[in-house]
């Protein structure tokens, strides 16, 4: 698919947290849009370990991170020329 394409997106992907899980979720469009692709890009679900700070004093402070790593490949797509990218899953469009 090359960029520019025009595409009708049945359903967006939308990042989610479930306690201390991060998921990606498709949400259904009232209706099918007409968008354009734009590419594509790899996100990563996972379970999300808090940062933690060991010594306040000192204040030694560890990232936030994701274990449990696995890696999905979203389609990011465009419903205006200057809007935002929006993110789907690639079952979830088809090209005109």
């Amino acid at each position: 698919m090359e960029i520019g394409t025009e595409v009708v997106v049945n359903k967006t992907a939308h990042p989610t947290y479930l306690g201390n899980k991060r998921t990606w979720y498709s949400y259904e469009l009232p209706k099918p849009k007409l968008g354009y692709y734009v590419g594509y890009t790899f996100k990563q679900e996972g379970t999300y370990k808090d940062g933690r700070t060991f010594n306040p004093i000192i204040e030694e402070y560890e990232q936030p991170y994701l274990t449990d790593i696995k890696t999905i490949k979203l389609i990011r797509i465009k419903f205006s020329p200057r809007g935002n990218d929006q993110f789907a899953f690639p079952k979830d469009i088809y090209s005109l």
